[in-house]
């Protein structure tokens, strides 16, 4: 039981990091979690929901998101797997381009 406990924190970590990568990105591109959701062509309480870690995305709806961002799959996956910061992100946008 204690073992499957820890796996659903796991799990509930990683998304509120990825949520959290997922909207300093979108902030990044200055775009509001509305404007965001038009774009990836979800509704904007589902994607509020991810971006807080609540919502789990598919892997297609991973893949809209990441390249309605403009960024690789594996790129936001590493940006997930560390603490985001804005700046950080930033630096990237202004390299990729």
């Amino acid at each position: 039981m204690a073992n499957r406990v820890e796996q659903i924190g796991k799990e509930v970590e990683r998304r509120q990091r990825l949520g959290r990568a997922i909207a300093a990105a979108r902030t990044v591109r200055g775009w509001t979690s509305g404007e965001f959701a038009a774009r990836c062509g979800f509704d904007g309480s589902f994607m509020s929901l991810v971006e807080n870690g609540l919502r789990q995305l598919s892997s297609e709806s991973f893949d809209v998101v990441a390249k309605t961002l403009g960024m690789p799959v594996d790129v936001l996956e590493g940006f997930a797997s560390k603490r985001v910061d804005s700046e950080r992100l930033g630096r990237w946008f202004k390299q990729a381009v």
